[in-house]
């Protein structure tokens, strides 16, 4: 529990510095009318709620073993073009990979997607309030 709670932190420092960022590129606070303050502000919100819910579906994908054909394949290219600079392990099939690739796997971190998910409603109660005024 008190590992969800500090991925939690994590991802939410992530996000608060990308939020920072697009609050000083996109400038909300020089906005004349509240109204457009209010837009840019849902601007400000929904940029780290999409690149973390992107990010945990990638890591989503990547925890689940999608990417490992493409490992596989890239070391095997490496080993051959290049076997002075890779330290080759014992040659294994792509199904011994696997299998080793999968026990090693460890669950999804959900603390991506939860803080994102609260960002995208922060931007769309921005956004409401924006059509509102």
């Amino acid at each position: 529990m008190k590992k969800h709670i500090i991925d939690g932190i994590i991802y939410f420092v992530i996000g608060m510095a990308i939020w920072f960022i697009s609050f000083v590129t996109l400038k909300p606070y020089e906005q004349e009318l509240l109204q457009e303050s209010m837009r840019y502000y849902s601007d400000c919100c929904i940029i780290p709620g999409i690149i973390l819910i992107c990010l945990y579906v990638l890591t989503f994908i990547g925890r689940k073993g999608f990417y490992d054909g493409l490992t596989y394949s890239f070391r095997f290219v490496g080993q051959t073009l290049v076997p002075f600079l890779m330290k080759s392990p014992e040659k294994q099939s792509y199904y011994d990979y696997k299998v080793s690739k999968a026990e090693k796997r460890k669950e999804p971190i959900f603390a991506g997607l939860i803080v994102g998910i609260l960002f995208l409603v922060a931007a769309i109660v921005f956004y409401i309030i924006y059509k509102c005024i």
